[in-house]
């Protein structure tokens, strides 16, 4: 491991037939994992459990200042915005579904908020720096969470550019905050592209039903009826 070898785990021996490590490291290391790490590597903390619990509670503190800066672009009175910040602050319950109750929403209030400023300050800097939000949320999350963020970020900026052309010509402003922020976010996404593409290299997939046998991706018909073909009547007739 890291603390007791100096590197990452690379192999997963104990779980998914004894699989490299890469899918995991994408999937479960995201930028709140990876900076407590650091932290307990730098202060030879071992207690990695005590560890996880921190990065978690660091992941909640980044959600709900995303919360608050998303709030105070939505709302004008204070009262409101912390009413609102604590009310969905305090519904997810990391402890149960880790990925659906945080990882999955904790950086979407801070990309919709510098989505927002941008909008609002006409400064085409802060749009990049709402990518380069999304690219970190993505790290440590699974990747067909991706095409959610995708449509709902998508949505939200044809939403507020609607007409805005000031605010478009300032994306390619050339100015040096657009050229720096847009160089992060361009490195934080081709960096992430590149870990989930080649996450599985050198890994030998088995053909099971379902799956093509040549690239052994799920057919569209299997993935339609993963559970079954529905029977709308059939379940109307329970009740």
């Amino acid at each position: 491991t890291l603390f007791s070898h100096g590197e990452f785990p690379l192999w997963v021996p104990y779980g998914f037939g004894g699989v490299q490590a890469d899918y995991f490291i994408n999937n479960f290391l995201g930028p709140a994992q990876v900076g407590t790490g650091l932290l307990g590597l730098l202060f030879r903390i071992e207690n990695v459990l005590l560890l996880f619990k921190c990065s978690m509670v660091a992941l909640k503190l980044i959600y709900l200042a995303g919360l608050w800066l998303l709030c105070r672009e939505l709302f004008v009175q204070r009262t409101t915005v912390l009413f609102v910040t604590l009310s969905l602050g305090l519904t997810g319950f990391w402890l149960i579904q880790l990925f659906f109750n945080l990882t999955f929403l904790a950086m979407v209030p801070l990309t919709l908020s510098l989505l927002f400023r941008c909008f609002r300050t006409e400064r085409g800097h802060w749009f990049y720096l709402a990518v380069l939000s999304a690219a970190l949320g993505m790290w440590g999350n699974i990747e067909y969470f991706g095409v959610i963020y995708f449509y709902l970020y998508l949505i939200g900026f044809i939403g507020l550019a609607w007409g805005r052309w000031g605010t478009l010509r300032s994306l390619v402003r050339p100015t040096w905050a657009n050229a720096g922020t847009a160089v992060l976010a361009l490195l934080a996404s081709a960096a992430y592209l590149y870990a989930i593409y080649h996450q599985f290299d050198g890994v030998h997939f088995y053909p099971v039903g379902g799956r093509d046998p040549d690239t052994f991706r799920s057919t569209q018909e299997d993935f339609l009826t993963y559970n079954g073909t529905p029977r709308i009547f059939a379940i109307a007739a329970e009740f």
